[in-house]
């Protein structure tokens, strides 16, 4: 069976997946826990709102754009 094209959804996620991954290293946070800590959340919520993006707060991702320094078009993308 061929595989099925992704949504706009499914790619905005993936795209924010991979923006906050990228924004992480040139960040110097290597670590989840120290992201994690900065946000003021749980390891295990964050690891759940990577692996869903969808269910990020839009507080959380303001957080997260202040931390990782993501850029006004970057902003734009995900609020």
């Amino acid at each position: 069976m061929p595989r099925l094209r992704q949504s706009d959804e499914q790619m905005s996620d993936v795209m924010l997946k991979a923006l906050i991954e990228s924004k992480a290293i040139l960040a110097g946070i290597h670590d989840k826990k120290v992201l994690a800590a900065k946000m003021h959340m749980p390891l295990s919520t964050l690891y759940d709102r990577i692996r869903n993006p969808g269910t990020f707060r839009r507080r959380e991702l303001q957080m997260l754009c202040k931390i990782l320094k993501f850029t006004e078009t970057e902003k734009a993308s995900i609020l």
